[in-house]
């Protein structure tokens, strides 16, 4: 064998023998404090939003068909050029507003 396939088969031994499984368990995370209620702290300002903030539903999530049957009726092959330059504009000033 020439020495370039000797140092090529150890290297791949030793990156198999380094990328195989652990026999290590895995460490569990500790319980922590109890969770901090969802009401607001009694200083807090009344208007202050709670950290606690449900996530939208999958049905309070706009999706394509809610858009479609507007969409068909307000676009057409006359003005989809200024339309889609609204949206960009549209686009631009969110990502701006974003950034700030």
């Amino acid at each position: 064998m020439r020495p370039v396939h000797v140092t090529t088969v150890l290297c791949v031994g030793t990156l198999l023998l380094a990328c195989g499984k652990s026999d290590r368990p895995v460490p569990q995370p500790e319980p922590s404090a109890p969770a901090p209620s969802a009401s607001p702290a009694p200083d807090a300002p009344p208007d202050a939003p709670s950290e606690a903030k449900a996530e939208p539903t999958a049905e309070e999530l706009p999706i394509q068909e809610d858009f479609e049957q507007e969409a068909e009726t307000r676009v057409t092959a006359d003005n989809y050029s200024s339309e889609l330059d609204a949206i960009e504009k549209a686009l631009e000033a969110e990502e701006a507003d974003g950034e700030q």
